[in-house]
Order: structure tokens, then sequence, then C-alpha cells
């Protein structure tokens, strides 16, 4: 059951690294940018993810997963993942991007605990979420002139 598992996350690796890759290429293929100098920081996120995603890949090839695989089955982690990132797009037009991207991070903060769940441990997730969020809203909103949803 246990070497089950470990194939089962190996290729969920080397899919996901895979995905993450194509995905980077896919962005870097239809970049339009305005500017001369806009599109410093998009291309080096793209080439990060694309690096990423194929360490990650080749690292799955090889057999060293990235997991620690006592979590439980890496397809529940990966549904679980599927279905809050649906709900949280589907909650942003509604609530806006301060209270979905607060409830998202506290959530999978405090479902990346797992069975050591605690109040404790659900009031530090909620402080954390509202700390980060507010701080990427004001470097956006802010600092950036960037506005958000």
């Amino acid at each position: 059951m246990e070497a089950n598992r470990r194939r089962i996350g190996s290729y969920l690796d080397l899919v996901g690294g895979l995905l993450f890759a194509a995905f980077a290429a896919a962005m870097w293929v239809q970049r339009d940018y305005t500017s001369e100098y806009s599109g410093y920081f998009p291309d080096f996120l793209l080439i990060a993810m694309a690096v990423l995603g194929v360490g990650l890949g080749i690292s799955a090839w090889f057999g060293r997963t990235v997991r620690a695989d006592e979590h439980g089955d890496p397809l529940s982690g990966l549904l679980r993942a599927v279905v809050l990132l649906l709900l949280c797009f589907a909650a942003l037009p509604v609530l806006g991007y301060v209270i979905t991207s607060i409830v998202f991070f506290a959530v999978t903060a405090t479902l990346m605990r797992g069975k050591s769940w605690s109040l404790k441990g659900l009031v530090v997730d909620v402080a954390v979420s509202i700390v980060f969020v507010g701080a990427i809203y004001l470097l956006f909103s802010e600092v950036l002139l960037v506005q958000l949803p």
C-alpha cells in the first residue's frame, strides 16, 4: 500500500511539474507587453515557473517525491486543492479579493496542518492570512497602483 502511494505521488509530481512548465510556456508565447520595461517581472516569474516545473518533473522521474507521503492519499489531497481553488474563483466576484483571499489562505493553512488541528493554530492561520493578504493588497493598490477586485 505504501509503495502504491509513493508511485501515485511520483506520477502526480511528474504530471504536475510538466503541467506547471507547460503553463509557463503557454503564457510565455502569448505575452504582449505595452512598454519596454513592463515585462521584466512577469518574464522572471515565467522562467522561474518553468524551471521549478521541470525540476519537479525530473525529481519525480527519478523516483524522488517532494512530498512526505505520510499525509494520506495524494489523489484526495489533489481533489481537495482543486475544489478549494474552484470555490475561491467562484467567491472572488462576490466577496472580492481581500475576504476571499483571507478565507482561502486560512482554510489552506488549516488543511495543511492535517490531524494536528487546534483553536490556537486556527487563530494563528487567520492572523497570518490577514497580515499576508493585507500586505499584498497594500503593495499592489498603493505601491504598484494596480486595482484589485
